[in-house]
Formats: C-alpha cells, sequence, structure tokens
C-alpha cells in the first residue's frame, strides 16, 4: 500500500522547479526602461505582441487587421446598428502585398483575396496558429527560450519517482521483470500526461491571464480550468478505482508539472532587451496618446485609423474603446 509519507515525491518535485525557476524562469529585466517613439527595430504590431505576451491569441489577429488599415490596404467599417464589423478592399497593388509581413498578407488574404468586402470574424483556431507559426520561425529561436533541458529532467524525475513508489508499495506485484514492466510503464504515463499538461497550460495561460484582466470576456476563464484540468481528472477517477493514494500523488504530480514547467518560458538576453524597449514604447502610448486614441472615432462612422498608433495599442492591451472592441470581436476563447 502506499503511505502517506510517500508526498515527498512530490515536495522534491516541487522544490526542484523552485530552484529552476529562481535559477532560471524569473523574468527580471536588465535595467531601467527608458521611453520610446516608435516601435523597437520596425516590429509590426502583431511581432510587438508576441515578443511582449510570448503568445499569439484573437488580439493578434486584430492588430494584423488594422495595421493592413493603416497601410490603407483596407478599411474597417463598424456597423454599430447591427453590432458587426466590415473590411473593404482598398488596392491591388502586388507590389503592396508582397512587401508585407508573412502573417499580415495571409490575413489579407484570407479576407479579401476574392472579394472587395468581408464582414469581420472571430478567427478559427488555424488563423491564430498560422500567425504564431509564422512569427516563431522570424522571432522565436532570438528572443525566447523553454529552458527545455530542466523541463526533461523534471518529466524524469516524476517518471522515476512514479516508478519508485509503485515498486515499493507492491502495486505492480514483488519485484520481478513482471512487476517493473508496468511500473515502467506507468511512470511513462504519467511522465506523458505531464507533458500534455505543460503544453495545454503554456498555450492557453495568456488567455487565462487576459480574462481574468477583464479584457476578455470573463466566461473564458471556467472553459479555460475544465480544459486545463479534464486530464488530470480523468487520470484520478481512473486510478482511485486501484490505488486511492497513489492516484491521489501521481495527480498532484501531474498538474504540479502542466503548471510549473510554463514557469521556465523566459526571454533571451536579446529578447529582455526588446522587451523592454516595447514597454518603454508602450509607457508612450499609456502616457500621450490614450486620450486621443480614446476620443479617435465616432459611432457609426468609419474608423479614423492612426497609422502609427492604433494597431500598437491594440497589440499592448491599451484600453482605447475602439481597439478593444474589435479585440472582444476576435475573441481569446480560440485559443481552445
Amino acid at each position: 500500500m502506499v503511505s502517506a509519507d510517500s508526498y515527498w515525491i512530490v515536495a522534491a518535485v516541487a522544490i526542484y522547479y523552485l530552484c529552476a525557476w529562481l535559477l532560471v524562469g524569473r523574468k527580471r529585466s536588465g535595467g531601467s526602461v527608458a521611453v520610446l517613439y516608435a516601435p523597437p527595430d520596425n516590429l509590426s504590431p502583431a511581432a510587438v505582441r508576441y515578443i511582449y505576451t510570448m503568445a499569439c491569441d484573437g488580439r493578434s489577429y486584430a492588430a494584423i487587421v488594422a495595421q493592413l488599415a493603416a497601410k490603407k490596404l483596407l478599411s474597417i467599417v463598424p456597423d454599430k446598428g447591427r453590432g458587426s464589423i466590415h473590411v473593404e478592399k482598398l488596392t491591388e497593388d502586388d507590389r503592396a502585398l508582397r512587401s508585407l509581413p508573412e502573417e499580415e498578407r495571409r490575413i489579407f488574404e484570407d479576407l479579401l483575396e476574392f472579394n472587395q468586402r468581408a464582414q469581420l470574424q472571430p478567427p478559427e483556431l488555424r488563423d491564430v496558429e498560422r500567425i504564431q507559426a509564422s512569427l516563431e520561425k522570424r522571432l522565436a529561436r532570438e528572443h525566447f527560450t523553454h529552458h527545455l533541458p530542466w523541463i526533461v529532467f523534471g518529466l524524469f524525475l516524476t517518471g522515476a519517482g512514479t516508478i519508485w513508489l509503485a515498486m515499493t508499495s507492491k502495486l505492480m506485484g514483488s519485484g520481478s521483470v513482471d512487476a517493473w514492466l508496468p511500473a515502467a510503464f506507468t511512470g511513462f504515463a504519467v511522465a506523458m500526461y505531464c507533458l500534455w499538461g505543460y503544453w495545454t497550460w503554456d498555450y492557453n495561460r495568456l488567455a487565462f491571464t487576459l480574462a481574468l484582466r477583464g479584457i476578455y470576456r470573463r466566461r473564458t476563464l471556467p472553459l479555460l480550468l475544465v480544459f486545463v484540468l479534464v486530464y488530470p481528472a480523468l487520470w484520478y477517477f481512473l486510478m482511485r478505482t486501484i490505488a486511492p493514494a497513489f492516484a491521489g500523488i501521481t495527480t498532484l504530480l501531474i498538474l504540479l508539472n502542466g503548471f510549473a514547467a510554463p514557469c521556465l518560458h523566459n526571454y533571451t538576453s536579446q529578447g529582455r532587451n526588446t522587451r523592454d524597449a516595447i514597454e518603454g514604447f508602450r509607457r508612450f502610448l499609456a502616457g500621450t496618446e490614450q486620450d486621443r486614441l480614446e476620443r479617435m472615432n465616432t459611432p457609426g462612422a468609419k474608423a479614423q485609423v492612426d497609422p502609427e498608433m492604433i494597431p500598437y495599442a491594440i497589440a499592448l492591451d491599451l484600453r482605447e474603446a475602439w481597439g478593444d472592441a474589435l479585440g472582444i470581436k476576435m475573441m481569446v476563447e480560440t485559443e481552445l
């Protein structure tokens, strides 16, 4: 039987992740943040959001649409009466389209390649994934690190601890090959559950954070929690019929890895410098442009898009009325 003192395995893995976070996971700034009056390194709004949040979501899509409008490739027409938003094509210039970043060109083609006017809909999951894939190809290696060796070692500790627990408690029988094989398989299964939990939470935590801050609809919160916790719950209810204490310990290990491992996702030194520059640009937008951004659009009229500010205000979560409405239209639920 599994004894209560076997919970030290969970404590050991927790201490390991705490030490790893202290060593490589803390997102410490390299120094003071200076105010900037333009986007750093001529980064597009989607790229700025990707570096700022370490992910893409529906608001990345909204920033791209606003940037296309800022470049006068399309116009955005809010219909306040119906609560919808339309986009209209303004150019057929192939050279202008070829000069766009890949993510902007793809969104323009999806919207208006065969139409002059289209209703703006919440993006599908594949749209957000394509944006992220394009940005990852250009920016991820230089700006981010997941510290995968640390995560792999945490999964190894979890799997090894599960095998030890199964063998010492004789859940799989005596110490023969017939016992070691199912114990090893159980340890591997727990490690794979941990890996799945890590991927799920790492992919959706931006959505959770934004919903918690109220930038998107708060109904996202229970939806995300259920989605992230469903597999650990399935494991627990599957295993508790065999050994309740073993099920409890391994479920805690799955949850611990799922929520702790993504905390090691961090910036490289270049990524930290770029992130600080983006923060300086955001302070400029928040401090000197916010009032003007909030007064920019009148209900029922075509949005008078500031070619420099509106797309970045959307990307950086500044709460100007028009940009936030468009951001909500591209709901973060698509992260699921």
